[in-house]
């Protein structure tokens, strides 16, 4: 090898086993594992303060439940909560779908777009003819609460796609306080297979 090119590789060892090079190296491999392992996340810790046992001496298991957000422009995206409930309830997709519609509305009423006079949606789900029904009775807003024709929609398409997803439900039906409607709270029409 000429004592040039013998030079000019001597220099580059050199550099590339020097310090400057080596520990940016070192810390640029660290930070790709890091960021690869934390991507994945911690594992979810228990629950704070959530009892084992139901002040009814009922066994509890905390459960995480999905529910959908439409917001007022129509566009969706899941959602998870935990919930507690009844040991014996834990597979009970009534139970888990009246849990999911309980954390759809207390997202909801955060986001000020649903009425806070309207309790949590209950429900419950059946067999029928090979199919899963699940039926959503909703409560009416207060005289003096305003609720617009896209929060109204929103929270309809919200309802229905909770059911659809937690339940999994292939019909879903929509009572309001208790009776068929022709409207969810006022503003928009059910349609005849939700009702």
């Amino acid at each position: 090898m000429p004592e040039g090119v013998a030079a000019v590789e001597s220099d580059r060892r050199r550099i590339a086993t020097s310090p400057q090079v080596l520990l940016p190296a070192l810390a640029l491999v660290l930070a790709a594992l890091y960021a690869a392992t934390s991507a994945f996340g911690p594992p979810s810790p228990p629950l704070p303060g959530v009892p084992a046992v139901a002040v009814g001496g009922a066994e509890t298991a905390a459960r995480e439940v999905r529910f959908v957000v439409v917001d007022e422009q129509g566009l969706e995206r899941p959602a998870f909560a935990d919930a507690v409930l009844p040991r014996d309830q834990v597979e009970d997709p009534g139970a888990r779908l009246i849990a999911a519609l309980a954390a759809l509305r207390t997202e909801r009423i955060a986001a000020g777009a649903w009425p806070a006079s309207v309790a949590a949606p209950t429900a419950f789900v059946f067999e029928l003819d090979r199919r899963r029904i699940a039926v959503v009775d909703v409560g009416r807003p207060g005289p003096d609460e305003g609720v617009t024709v896209a929060q109204e929609w929103a929270a309809l398409r919200s309802v229905v796609a909770t059911a659809r997803v937690e339940a999994a439900a292939d019909e879903v039906r929509i009572t309001v306080e208790g009776s068929p409607a022709d409207a969810f709270w006022g503003h928009v029409a059910l349609p005849p297979e939700s009702r």
